[in-house]
């Protein structure tokens, strides 16, 4: 008799929070505003639009990137401008995928931790371009983490660190 009680107490514990389990995540305004951002970020690589890119960051914003040779800690646009420009310039169809992205908002300030594809195509020696070894462009994973402020109606970051796994070249 004690474990029909069990069950019945159990079944009814589920009938209570099935609304809560079932409905779906509703997002923060400040969360999908940041989730923006990085939408905003990932369509100017695409477009290899450094000066959007940059306006995404506070004028004295720090960025690292470690992996892919690319190791580097920068502070500020104009830096950063001048370090990743010439890159971004000769790169191929530079795009990147979000993946799992986290929000945390807490009046001005949230914090981003998100996984990411970035798609690139390898460099090849020159007069071995059209040999066919490689299709398309090849997928990087990394992960981003970030401190983004909202000054006043739009959100910047104020942080950004991109790490990319050690052996990728």
């Amino acid at each position: 008799m004690a474990k029909a009680g069990v069950f019945w107490g159990i079944l009814w514990l589920l009938a209570l929070a099935a609304p809560a389990l079932a409905a779906p995540a509703v997002a923060s305004p400040a969360q999908a505003e940041v989730e923006s951002v990085l939408r905003q970020a990932g369509a100017a690589l695409a477009r290899k639009d450094l000066e959007r890119l940059t306006s995404l960051l506070d004028t004295h914003a720090v960025v690292e990137v470690r992996g892919l040779g690319l190791d580097r800690r920068t502070v500020g646009r104009q830096r950063l401008r001048a370090l990743y420009g010439p890159q971004l310039a000769l790169a191929q169809q530079p795009s990147v995928e979000f993946r799992d992205t986290r929000v945390r908002a807490q009046g001005s300030r949230a914090s981003l931790e998100t996984a990411l594809v970035a798609y690139v195509v390898p460099q090849m020696p020159e007069g071995m371009e059209n040999l066919g070894l490689f299709q398309g462009p090849l997928p990087v994973p990394g992960r981003l983490s970030a401190l983004l402020e909202k000054q006043g109606r739009r959100w910047v970051f104020l942080k950004m660190l991109l790490v990319f796994p050690g052996g990728a070249r």
